[in-house]
C-alpha cells in the first residue's frame, strides 16, 4: 500500500510539480534499474526500494508516509516486474 492504514498517501508533491512519494519511488526504481540487458527486477527488489524511499520523499513535503509491503504467508515466489534494456 502507498501508506500505512493510519496515514493518508500524498497524490503529488506539495507544489504539485511531481508525483507523490509512492509513485515517485516506483518510477525511480524502474528507471534506475541497473544491470546487463535482459536482467530482471523482482517484486522484492522493487519493494525494498519503495519502502526505503517513500518516507524520505514524504518528509521532503513535511508529510508522514510509510509504504507498506506485505506478501501472503508462506514462501514467496520471485517474479520479474521489469527487465533491463
Amino acid at each position: 500500500a502507498a501508506a500505512a492504514g493510519d496515514q493518508t498517501a500524498l497524490d503529488s508533491s506539495s507544489d504539485r510539480s511531481r508525483s507523490g512519494p509512492f509513485a515517485r519511488a516506483v518510477i525511480e526504481a524502474l528507471a534506475e534499474t541497473k544491470g546487463e540487458p535482459g536482467d530482471t527486477v523482482d517484486q522484492i527488489q522493487l519493494a525494498r526500494y519503495i519502502r526505503a524511499k517513500v518516507p524520505v520523499y514524504a518528509q521532503q513535503d513535511k508529510w508522514n508516509q510509510t509504504a507498506v509491503v506485505s506478501f501472503g504467508g508462506g514462501d514467496v515466489d520471485f517474479f520479474p516486474v521489469a527487465q533491463v534494456k
